[in-house]
């Protein structure tokens, strides 16, 4: 129905990880190289644009998970001419954290 369409996240050779019961899924091709970011809460079947990625734009980039202690870690990819070799770190903590200030 046309509510479910305003829940939708498309994105293509992206990465997803989950810490803390969210789901979370970005970096990668919309209709452009994406470095967008997106939490998914499934208690209120929520999505909600996050900020956390200070890397550039790519696609095809991997991310791993330490849930015991609520970091993630997004890295390598490529941008269509450059291949990466950086990682990233995030934390959803700190993101709650500074929406407090």
């Amino acid at each position: 129905d046309d509510e479910d369409e305003d829940n939708e996240v498309q994105i293509a050779r992206g990465s997803a990880f989950a810490i803390g019961g969210k789901g979370y899924v970005g970096v990668g091709v919309t209709t452009t190289l994406e470095d967008t970011l997106w939490e998914y809460t499934p208690a209120d079947d929520s999505w909600d644009e996050v900020p956390g990625f200070v890397g550039s734009v790519r696609q095809y980039s991997s991310a791993f998970t330490f849930d015991s202690l609520d970091r993630a870690y997004i890295l390598l990819g490529t941008n269509g001419s450059s291949y990466f070799n950086d990682v990233y770190e995030f934390e959803p903590d700190v993101l709650e954290d500074e929406d407090d200030d």
